[in-house]
């Protein structure tokens, strides 16, 4: 690929300096406006700890996020007291929300348990899936992780969710039993924490 770029800026200077010139121009102009809004993305995001007063904005776009996936209203009320987070909740664990522009667009929420972490949580808002919130806070969930020195993390993955995390790195180990449900089983997963991050 680069000897054909090579060859074809070769044959536009050789037949005048305007052509190359003008894709000499126009290669520098693309470059900059992909910078521009790389950099522009990258100071919008801000990633922090969440806010005691934040639980109930929290426990919100836990359920929107996970009704996303089409269950019912009967089995989405069934689950609010599992995606309820409560102040309490957010001084004991380590809660972190991705903001854009000032709106949450995300949390995870990342439990010690003696030599590992748990993944509580990690949702994205509906709208906001696929654009990489959830990404980001993958990778600032392993920071953490690694600051508080585990060597793995584990996750009672939602089967909707488990492409995501295998796509983050994250191995099926085996199920869990659900904490609502009597007899469904969730993926159970688990990925390494990076020691050079």
């Amino acid at each position: 690929m680069r000897g054909s770029k090579g060859k074809l800026l070769s044959l536009l200077k050789r037949r005048g300096a305007s052509g190359f010139d003008f894709i000499t121009d126009l290669h520098q102009s693309l470059y900059a406006s992909q910078e521009f809004h790389r950099k522009k993305g990258e100071l919008q995001l801000n990633i922090r700890k969440a806010r005691l007063e934040e639980a109930s904005q929290l426990s919100d776009l836990s359920f929107r996020s996970k009704a996303h996936w089409g269950y019912s209203e009967e089995f989405m009320e069934a689950c609010r007291q599992d995606l309820t987070i409560t102040p309490a909740y957010l001084s004991e664990v380590h809660v972190f929300v991705a903001e854009d522009e000032g709106e949450i667009k995300g949390f995870f929420g990342l439990e010690r348990e003696e030599d590992r972490c748990l993944l509580n949580y990690l949702f994205v808002l509906p709208a906001a899936i696929g654009q990489g919130y959830g990404r980001a806070l993958w990778c600032k969930m392993m920071e953490v992780a690694k600051e508080l020195g585990v060597r793995t993390v584990q996750i009672h993955s939602d089967p909707y969710a488990e492409p995501f995390y295998l796509s983050m790195g994250a191995k099926r180990i085996g199920e869990i039993k659900s904490t609502v449900f009597a007899g469904r089983m969730l993926p159970l997963m688990e990925a390494g924490v990076d020691r050079d991050l």
